[in-house]
C-alpha cells in the first residue's frame, strides 16, 4: 500500500518512511508520531488542511440553514 494521504496510514501495521529514495523512519503512526520525525511533520501539515476543510464546509452548512 503506497499512500501520500497520511491519514490512510494510520492504520498500517508499519509504516515506511522514505526520502530520495531512502528509508528515514520506519514503525506504525503511533511510533512516528511519537519520533516527532518527518512522518509527523508532514502528517500535521496534512492534518490541519482536513481540519480547515471540515470547518470550511461547517461554516457553508451553517450559513446555507440559517
Amino acid at each position: 500500500f503506497i499512500s501520500h494521504r497520511l491519514a490512510s496510514t494510520r492504520f498500517c501495521d508499519n509504516i515506511v518512511f522514505l526520502e530520495n529514495g531512502e528509508i528515514v523512519e520506519q514503525g506504525t503512526h503511533e511510533q512516528l508520531m511519537k519520533l516527532n520525525g518527518k512522518y509527523a511533520e508532514m502528517f500535521d501539515v496534512q492534518a490541519k488542511y482536513y481540519k480547515e476543510e471540515e470547518q470550511d464546509e461547517t461554516q457553508a452548512i451553517l450559513s446555507t440553514n440559517a
